[in-house]
């Protein structure tokens, strides 16, 4: 038996959907691992900042206390505490 033109059309319409959806989900899933990573690289990147600021800026000094939040750092005690 032989289809009508419509529901070959309609087949192939739905098949190529089908693709693209399945397309968009393995780009969707490649872009959020790659999102991780820069996620990760980044806060390995603002550790080291704060290590930084918490050594150039040390808690004992009260003179200290304004750069270290505004790196985030505890103003009474070492970030590694």
């Amino acid at each position: 038996m032989k289809r009508p033109d419509s529901s070959r059309a309609a087949l192939v319409t739905w098949k190529k959907a089908d693709q693209d959806e399945h397309k968009a989900e393995e780009d969707q899933g490649k872009l959020l691992g790659q999102l991780d990573a820069k996620v990760a690289e980044m806060n390995a990147e603002r550790r080291e900042i704060q290590l930084a600021a918490d050594t150039a800026w040390p808690h004992t000094d009260s003179a200290s206390a304004p750069f270290r939040r505004a790196f985030k750092l505890p103003v009474n005690q070492p970030i590694a505490k």
